[in-house]
C-alpha cells in the first residue's frame, strides 16, 4: 500500500494526495498510519460503499484544479502523469480521459452526440 502512495508522491505534479479506504478488513488503515507527508490525507468510509462513493468522496474532498483516480494496486503508471495533464496545463484540453486500447498516442476524441 505505501509503495504506491510513494510512487504517487515521486511525480512533481502531486500537489495532494487523498486515500479512500472503503471499509477495508485487510489492514489498510494500520498500514496507511505510517505516512506521514502533509500532501496525504485520509478518508476513511464507515463500510464498503463501493469505488463510486469512494471516487465522489475523494472528488468533493480535492482542493486542487485536477483530479485524476489511481488505483492501490499500480494499474495505472504515475510515470504517465505528464502525459495525461500536459493538454490541460497547455490549454489544449478541458477534460483528459486515460486508456490503454488506444495504441499509446494522443488523439481528440469528440463524437457527434458529445458535441451536439
Amino acid at each position: 500500500m505505501t509503495e504506491i502512495v510513494d510512487r504517487v508522491l515521486d511525480s512533481p505534479l502531486v500537489a495532494e494526495i487523498i486515500v479512500i479506504d472503503d471499509g477495508s478488513t485487510d489492514g489498510t488503515r494500520a498500514k496507511l498510519a505510517c505516512l506521514h507527508d502533509p500532501r496525504v490525507r485520509f478518508l476513511l468510509q464507515p463500510f464498503n460503499q463501493g469505488k463510486g462513493a469512494a471516487v465522489r468522496c475523494g472528488i468533493a474532498a480535492a482542493t486542487v484544479d485536477y483530479v485524476s483516480g489511481q488505483a492501490a494496486d499500480l494499474e495505472y503508471d504515475p510515470a504517465e502523469y505528464p502525459r495525461l495533464v500536459g493538454p490541460l496545463l497547455d490549454g489544449r484540453a478541458d477534460a483528459v480521459s486515460g486508456t490503454r486500447s488506444a495504441g499509446g498516442s494522443d488523439r481528440r476524441v469528440l463524437y457527434y452526440w458529445r458535441t451536439v
